[in-house]
C-alpha cells in the first residue's frame, strides 16, 4: 500500500468523523432547546368528562383563599397538636425545633394540647389567625385565646404537601392591638 493511499483513507476517515460530530452536536443543541421549551410549560391538568372522556389541558398553579385557609390549619395542628402524623410536612426546620421543645415540656408536666381555628384572615401578604390553643390535664381542659400572624415558606409541591407552603413564622399578636 502506498503512502499517498493510505493517507487519503485516513483524511476521508476524519471527513466522516467531522461529519458525525457536527450531527451529534447539532442533535444535542436541539434536544436542550426541547427540554428548555418543555420544561417551562405549565403542568398538565386531566379532568373526566360526562362521556368518561379525559380532557387535558395546561394550567397556571395558583393557590386561592380556601387552599391558603386550609393549609393554615394543618400548619396550625402540626404546629401545636399533641398528637399529629408527620408534622415536618407543613413546619419548616426552626418551627419543628419549637414543636418538639415545647411538646417535650408538656409531655413532662402531663399535658395535652390541642388547637381550634376560630378564624383564618388573608390579606394580600399577610395572614391573621384567630385560635385556641386547648390544654388538657386527664379531663380538665383550659382554652388560650391567640391571634397570630403566618408567614410562609414556599417549596416545591408534593404529594404529602400539594400546596407548597410551610409554616415559617408564626408571631402572637397581643388581643389589644387587634381590637384597636
Amino acid at each position: 500500500m502506498k503512502f499517498s493511499a493510505g493517507m487519503d483513507a485516513i483524511a476521508r476517515e476524519n471527513q466522516n468523523l467531522r461529519l458525525f460530530l457536527k450531527l451529534a452536536i447539532l442533535c444535542l443543541g436541539l434536544s436542550s432547546i426541547a427540554i428548555i421549551v418543555i420544561g417551562d410549560r405549565d403542568p398538565i391538568m386531566v379532568e373526566k368528562s360526562a362521556q368518561g372522556l379525559a380532557v387535558v389541558h395546561p394550567v397556571k398553579l395558583q393557590r386561592s383563599d380556601n387552599d391558603v385557609r386550609y393549609v393554615t390549619e394543618l400548619m396550625l395542628k402540626s404546629r401545636f397538636n399533641s398528637v399529629v402524623r408527620a408534622p415536618d410536612v407543613f413546619l419548616s426546620d426552626r418551627q419543628m425545633a419549637l414543636r418538639e421543645n415545647e411538646q417535650r415540656e408538656l409531655k413532662n408536666r402531663g399535658l395535652e394540647q390541642a388547637v381550634v381555628i376560630r378564624s383564618v384572615k388573608i390579606d394580600k401578604n399577610n395572614v391573621l389567625v384567630d385560635f385556641d390553643r386547648v390544654i388538657a390535664i386527664q379531663d380538665i381542659r383550659s382554652a388560650l385565646k391567640t391571634v397570630a400572624q403566618i408567614e410562609f415558606q414556599e417549596e416545591e409541591p408534593n404529594e404529602l404537601n400539594p400546596y407548597g407552603l410551610k409554616l415559617a413564622t408564626l408571631t402572637t399578636i397581643d388581643t389589644k392591638e387587634v381590637k384597636k
